[in-house]
């Protein structure tokens, strides 16, 4: 990656789902190959990435698809009390992040002198509205980024503070795209990262079946896995990303695929029709049909060359109406004479299969329950 030597870079955190880390890293390369030489560093519950300049981070907040959020280090310093928190935090230039605004301020503290989140807070936020108030900025910028949405997290650990802008505001995992929903729906990041493991063999499949589509996350997260998302984020309400735009994007070309996505719930398939509608008007080749998986055989023909996609209704807020591990049995049974090329699952135990063999990521936090994400290939 080339990159000119007077061009700032920053340090940032890309917040995933414990459980997703490398399978964000393997997003990052398979979108953005071009970046390969990025300091990225695979921690708990994220990724750390230093000297990235603002077009990445700009890029990233737009088409990284399994991440939650993004956040921009902006200070790190010791703080034992709260007197020299206020100090340190009132030398920080904030109208380089934000303009006449008091940001949501987001606190996690352990271990540290500094623990009462009501008093951290109402210290960071006098520091900044006194910053603010000895720093006046000119009417136009008031007027172009004034009290708009803005927050910072602040880490304390040992009494070490660590103080981040918030690029993002609400999830990334909330793309603002979908609006039908059905009971215990996968979350988008999630689905994203079954999409990712499934860009493995892509060219070896021609269709993609989702027999229990819910309100069609799956299939839509695939689709537009490589797509701008078209939200609005808080970076676009910072002086710092002023003109930034985003990287060009390498679309990864592959063959067409064929999507059909069943439910036995007529509410389900309903909510799929709706919120796949853009996707379908673009001339994809998508069927969405009325069907049970478990009575329903899906013809050789139909699967043998194609790959299907599962969240299986194993959520507690559906009852089984029998023992999980039947369940369990029905699916895998229904697989088998499905015969098909790829299977690609996430459910509360590693999943293994006759004449499959498998890969296993997680465990995965979805909905309060301990999930993984398999992707089983046929032998």
């Amino acid at each position: 990656m080339k990159k000119n030597m007077t061009e700032q870079t920053y340090h940032i955190f890309l917040v995933v789902r414990p459980g997703l880390e490398n399978i964000t890293r393997d997003e990052i390369l398979y979108k953005f190959p071009k970046l390969s030489s990025l300091k990225i560093e695979v921690v708990g519950g994220g990724l750390e990435i230093k000297e990235v300049p603002l077009n990445i981070i700009y890029t990233f907040q737009y088409y990284l698809k399994t991440v939650t959020r993004i956040l921009l280090r902006i200070d790190s310093f010791k703080a034992r009390d709260l007197p020299k928190l206020y100090k340190k935090t009132k030398k920080i230039p904030w109208n380089k992040y934000f303009i006449a605004c008091t940001p949501d301020i987001h606190i996690k503290s352990s271990e540290s002198r500094l623990f009462d989140d009501r008093k951290i807070c109402k210290t960071i936020i006098s520091a900044i509205n006194d910053y603010q108030e000895a720093n006046a900025c000119k009417k136009k910028l008031i007027e172009e980024y004034g009290n708009r949405a803005q927050a910072i997290y602040v880490r304390i650990i040992k009494d070490e503070v660590m103080m981040s802008y918030d690029c993002t505001g609400e999830r990334m995992d909330i793309r603002g795209d979908k609006i039908h929903t059905t009971m215990a729906p996968i979350r988008a990041s999630i689905a994203s990262a079954m999409v990712q493991l499934m860009k493995i063999g892509e060219n070896k499949y021609k269709t993609i079946l989702d027999p229990m589509c819910g309100s069609g996350t799956l299939i839509k997260e695939y689709i537009n896995y490589q797509n701008r998302m078209q939200r609005e984020f808080n970076l676009t309400n910072s002086p710092l990303f002023k003109d930034i735009k985003s990287l060009d994007i390498e679309i990864n070309e592959t063959q067409k695929i064929n999507f059909i996505c069943s439910d036995i719930d007529e509410k389900a398939i309903n909510a799929t029709k709706l919120n796949l509608k853009e996707e379908i008007q673009r001339e994809r080749n998508i069927s969405i049909r009325k069907e049970d998986f478990f009575t329903n055989d899906i013809s050789t023909n139909e699967a043998k060359e194609s790959l299907i996609l599962l969240n299986p209704p194993y959520n507690k807020r559906i009852k089984y109406g029998q023992n999980p591990k039947v369940f369990t049995d029905k699916i895998k049974e229904s697989l088998i004479k499905t015969k098909a090329k790829f299977i690609c699952i996430i459910h509360p135990h590693k999943f293994k299969l006759k004449t499959y063999k498998a890969k296993h990521f997680g465990p995965i936090n979805n909905g309060g329950i301990k999930t993984y994400i398999s992707l089983l290939e046929r032998k």
